[in-house]
């Protein structure tokens, strides 16, 4: 399994790969591609970053759904069942172009792109549980009347699915957003398992989150992982928003 990561180095991305056969027959190796964003946060314009190479001091303009969008072509030109996935904070702390529509644009965008999960990243909390589950599934019933549906005033939400495993509804006692989603490539089942810092009370307003509870990130997965092996998934690919280094 190859896996391209994209954006700044804020998740920890795990791809397990089990291979099933018996021992007469052996079976060929099956490669599959996923691609990983994180921290875009609403950046659908590009711009110029600054970056030290060698001692001397360099510009480079980069980034944008344009360039994300020109890469995925080109990847799945040569790839077609190739997945691409997010980690988390997709949206919030956005520049203008995107936080003055409530973001709808990035995730329609990112739509667009043929995204198909991502997990939830403390970001996604910002503006509260009822407004991430208003992006997820559409709608224009909105805190924020004065950017909501304003772009499309039939909101449809995202096409890709938000996962959080760790996230419970204290009320339910049940995640707020799906643990996980399954989908097929190549042949194979795919299950894609999401997870957010479990800190994150710590870095998101208490009344953002209140009414939910942040889990052991591992006990969550693991728990999750259990689940859809009895589903005949083979290839476990996990989505966390933590921070970490590659």
């Amino acid at each position: 399994m190859r896996i391209f990561p994209s954006g700044r180095s804020a998740i920890l991305i795990a791809a397990f790969v089990l291979a099933s056969g018996c021992a007469t027959r052996t079976q060929a190796p099956i490669e599959l591609n996923v691609v990983a964003l994180n921290d875009f946060h609403g950046h659908l314009e590009g711009g110029k970053f600054n970056y030290k190479i060698n001692g001397q001091q360099a510009t480079v303009h980069a980034g944008g759904i344009d360039a994300i969008g020109a890469a995925l072509q080109a990847w799945r030109a040569e790839d077609k069942d190739l997945m691409f996935v997010g980690a988390g904070d997709l949206v919030g702390a956005s520049p203008a172009m995107s936080s003055m529509w409530a973001d709808e644009a990035s995730l329609a965008a990112l739509s667009m792109l043929g995204m198909n999960a991502s997990a939830a990243g403390n970001h996604e909390f910002d503006q509260g549980r009822m407004e991430l589950l208003r992006q997820q599934h559409g709608g224009c019933q909105s805190h924020r009347a004065d950017k909501a549906c304003k772009l499309d005033p039939n909101y449809r939400g995202a096409s890709f699915t938000y996962l959080a495993a760790n996230v419970i509804d204290t009320a339910t006692g049940k995640t707020l957003l799906p643990a996980y989603k399954i989908e097929e490539a190549k042949g194979v089942k795919v299950a894609y398992i999401g997870a957010v810092l479990k800190d994150t009370p710590s870095v998101v307003l208490a009344s953002g989150i209140a009414g939910l509870s942040f889990l052991d990130e591992a006990d969550s997965i693991n728990k999750a992982l259990a689940e859809v092996r009895a589903k005949g998934a083979t290839v476990f690919v996990v989505l966390i928003h933590e921070g970490g280094h590659t």
